[in-house]
């Protein structure tokens, strides 16, 4: 008989409102509405969407009475003040008693349940895996933060023992959790796997920075002929489009 899988939640993390500028993106966008829907709650309904997903949480650091309010029913909602996302992310584990935890900044509208279910199934195939990844030829981690598809796979007890040394984590509020824990004390067994080969480019960019990124969201929302299409759908309809393959290009150099 077929192993059972380990339970895994996924995590929508806002971020710390109490920052301003660049270090918080999340923040800026996660209460405007994509086809009625809020992006945070957008995002929420794909991740249940994952299979191998057993529930969503969403976590932050002095989240706002909208947010708190306008979540879906059956997401999970995480409210931890003055916090390294290590720690919401530990804080959403415990609550869960999950194996693994799937790390998902709340500015990817188009996050792909598919790429995250084989992400997963990778995790608890490899023996001993601390971490796993989406990884492009380059092997830039930002790549993947500006591509915006997926989120990054970490053992519950990884995560934990970030957690115990989190005055070392202080200056990285952003950003992949692969680069963390390369540069975090102690030794880590971090596995990454190649984005499918059409999403191998530097062309590509469907996460949400700015005000540009949002107008692109918009017109692929109105363009899509139903709002769960999949990655490739998404893939085909940028490249069909050379003036805004040309300005994700520009935006991700």
């Amino acid at each position: 008989m077929p192993t059972a899988m380990p339970p895994a939640i996924a995590v929508l993390d806002l971020g710390d409102f109490s920052l301003t500028g660049t270090p918080q993106l999340a923040t800026r966008f996660a209460s405007r509405k994509l086809e009625g829907q809020t992006l945070v709650n957008r995002m929420a309904r794909r991740l249940s969407e994952c299979t191998l997903v057993k529930r969503v949480f969403i976590v932050g650091a002095g989240l706002p009475a909208t947010v708190l309010d306008s979540h879906s029913a059956d997401v999970n909602c995480i409210d931890l003040p003055i916090s390294h996302v290590s720690e919401r992310l530990c804080e959403a584990a415990d609550a869960s008693n999950a194996d693994w935890v799937v790390y998902v900044p709340a500015n990817r509208p188009f996050i792909d349940p598919t790429l995250i279910d084989q992400m997963l199934a990778k995790a608890v195939r490899t023996h001993n895996c601390d971490y796993v990844g989406y990884q492009t030829d380059n092997g830039d981690p930002l790549a993947m933060d500006k591509l915006g598809l997926t989120g990054e796979a970490c053992h519950a007890d990884t995560l934990r023992r970030l957690r115990r040394n989190v005055d070392r984590l202080v200056d990285q509020q952003v950003g992949s959790m692969g680069a963390w824990l390369m540069t975090a004390p102690g030794a880590y067994h971090l596995k990454f796997i190649p984005v499918p080969e059409q999403l191998n480019r530097s062309d590509l960019r469907f996460a949400i920075e700015g005000e540009a990124d949002w107008d692109d969201a918009e017109v692929l929302c109105e363009t899509m002929r139903r709002p769960d299409s999949q990655w490739q759908e998404l893939t085909q309809l940028v490249l069909a489009n050379a003036g805004m393959r040309d300005a994700m290009a520009y935006r991700n150099a």
